[in-house]
């Protein structure tokens, strides 16, 4: 049997912007999601296991590439996509690097510490750095050069999440006495280079070639001339400007926030293109970022336009994930194998983009940028969904050890679940790894704790 309940409440808005966001926040609060019980601690504890057993170093010359694989198959960890390294975006290289290392030097471990290091190294060297904006995808290969740049642009997504991951490798080893002044050097030299770029309107590009200009090529989802994925920046300037004291990343931060306000937030009403493999679409990511580019150009400037837009963007990003539980049968032996909901676990899985209904974790991201805007609201729904986002994008993984996969922080990429047949693509990918732990770290050093639960 199935049953449904149907609530109606009227309501009236001055815009859809408003009524939107009303209406998921009440929709939330009826649904009332159960919270899966998941131990934070151990979820980053498990995902340090897959970085520090299958991290790889090539190269025969002076200049080292060390990294993950691109992908590990579910459920038994062989690599039949080989090895190939992206800074930020599916690969998530330098993240690695610097969890990598905050974990070495928290428990003093040398060689995790060494690992986060070698990463960092090479994606700060000249193989990388010598051009206008850096390399963002490389293969390595034993060689004198340890590999070679895979000519792919420097979306604005993939430069900065690889930014922000350095940024933090930074902030990590100059706190334990250990300042690195190439890491730095090439973290102000690609900050300084992006404040370069920003159009007059205050926007970016959406994609860039090494030499700095906008990339006009590529293939359908490229549309490198867009503006539309400006809220990347946000966070990253306002990082910067928190870092440095240089008013130029701070008027650059809200020049950007200025533009996406109007041209987002008020125009459109949703977000776009936070996926580079997508077309420049509606997509979750978009939303994300948004949110992490609001609260921040509300933290630079206290104007309660932003705030109201942090809000609407948690509300459209929300709106992807499955507040529902059920089970996603089998298809095939091999599905058995892979599927971590069987029986079921959907809640907290979420949709990527417009255009088809494959779904992933990314949402996890979120739980940390979410409980901030409870801290600053006050609104417990808010706090009520950071929770859910905590603990419950969790339930895709082997945490209690019932998939048998080769390591309990394994969970599927790219997976449709919609039709109520388990299809995927079957791989685990580095920037799932992160997305489960780095708010796990960004709580612990903000509020001093990794759950919410344990927050007074």
């Amino acid at each position: 049997t199935q049953a449904y309940t149907l609530s109606i409440f009227p309501d009236r808005q001055a815009t859809f912007q408003d009524g939107m966001q009303a209406a998921y926040l009440q929709a939330f609060a009826q649904m009332r999601p159960p919270i899966a019980d998941i131990c934070m601690d151990s979820i980053y504890a498990y995902n340090l296991q897959i970085f520090r057993s299958e991290c790889r170093l090539y190269g025969t010359g002076k200049i080292r590439a060390a990294g993950l694989p691109w992908s590990l198959d579910l459920p038994d960890g062989t690599n039949r996509e080989g090895v190939s390294f992206q800074m930020g975006f599916v690969g998530q290289q330098i993240a690695v690097g610097y969890h990598l290392l905050r974990f070495g030097l928290q428990h003093k471990d040398a060689k995790a510490r060494k690992q986060g290091e070698a990463i960092v190294d090479f994606w700060t060297s000249p193989s990388i750095m010598d051009t206008y904006f850096p390399t963002v995808w490389w293969d390595p290969a034993n060689d004198e050069q340890a590999g070679r740049r895979r000519d792919y642009p420097c979306f604005l997504r993939c430069m900065v999440d690889g930014m922000e991951g350095l940024l933090d490798a930074c902030r990590t080893a100059e706190a334990y006495g250990q300042p690195q002044p190439q890491w730095e050097a090439a973290l102000e030299k690609t900050a300084r280079h992006l404040v370069a770029k920003q159009e007059t309107d205050g926007s970016f590009r959406r994609a860039y070639r090494t030499d700095g200009s906008v990339e006009t090529g590529g293939d359908r989802n490229t549309r490198g001339d867009s503006k539309l994925n400006t809220p990347v920046a946000i966070r990253f300037l306002a990082k910067m400007y928190h870092r440095t004291g240089d008013i130029d990343y701070r008027n650059a931060a809200l020049k950007a926030a200025e533009f996406s306000y109007t041209e987002l937030y008020q125009k459109r009403g949703k977000y776009v293109g936070g996926t580079p493999d997508n077309p420049n679409t509606v997509d979750k990511e978009a939303a994300i970022f948004a949110l992490y580019g609001f609260n921040a150009a509300y933290g630079l400037s206290r104007d309660k336009k932003y705030l109201r837009a942090a809000e609407h963007a948690a509300c459209c990003a929300m709106s992807w994930v499955y507040c529902y539980d059920f089970a996603v049968p089998n298809r095939s032996e091999a599905d058995r194998r892979r599927n971590p909901f069987a029986q079921g676990g959907t809640s907290g899985f979420s949709i990527i983009s417009t255009g088809h209904s494959g779904a992933d974790n990314f949402i996890a991201y979120l739980y940390y940028e979410m409980y901030k805007l409870y801290v600053t609201t006050g609104k417990d729904t808010y706090r009520d969904m950071a929770l859910f986002l905590q603990n419950n994008t969790k339930s895709c993984t082997d945490f209690d050890g019932r998939l048998g996969y080769k390591y309990r922080a394994f969970m599927p990429e790219a997976t449709n679940i919609a039709d109520l047949a388990f299809r995927s693509v079957g791989l685990w990918l580095p920037w799932s790894g992160i997305a489960n732990i780095e708010p796990i770290a960004q709580m612990e050093e903000t509020f001093g704790e990794s759950d919410i639960r344990r927050i007074k």
